[in-house]
């Protein structure tokens, strides 16, 4: 996935909306230290139009009792490419025998309505909630608002994590 570096850049670079949240840079460096050690758990999908890449999903695979989670933690399409992240949504799917897939969008994100459209729905047991301590106050944009959040669920699993 992260073989051919300056087309992962090149996507990154128009995949994201920039603005005043607070949000991982993600670079093709980061991604390799975040996915790559554990390669075993993670997988990726990707896009190609014309030769160029124009999507990449990164996703993980676990068992959960007696169900298996895909997760996707990564969704790297082009700012309003709905048709490309579907289609990735639909490869990662499909990549193995998973009872249900799981996605977090980025607050106020295209992509929480592509999910929507592709048939997600809000987890009945709520989203995932972190602990916000501003040490001032006047921070922009203010951490104690969601929509000044833009995490993937790789972030927050990563979160988890330390």
């Amino acid at each position: 996935m992260l073989a051919e570096p300056a087309g992962v850049a090149g996507l990154l670079s128009q995949s994201r909306v920039r603005g005043p949240r607070f949000a991982t840079d993600s670079d093709v460096d980061y991604l390799r230290w975040r996915y790559e050690p554990m390669l075993g758990d993670y997988h990726a999908v990707t896009e190609y139009d014309g030769g160029a890449l124009v999507g990449l999903a990164i996703f993980g695979v676990r068992q959960r009792g007696e169900l298996w989670e895909g997760s996707v933690c990564e969704l790297f399409v082009r700012v309003g490419d709905h048709r490309t992240a579907r289609r990735l949504l639909r490869q990662v799917a499909q990549a193995g025998p998973l009872d249900y897939l799981a996605a977090v969008p980025p607050a106020n994100s295209e992509l929480r309505r592509t999910l929507a459209r592709a048939g997600f729905v809000p987890s009945p047991f709520g989203g995932r909630r972190i602990g916000i301590t501003p040490y001032r106050g006047g921070l922009a944009p203010d951490p104690l608002r969601r929509d000044s959040w833009s995490l993937s669920f790789g972030d927050l699993e990563r979160m988890d994590l330390c």
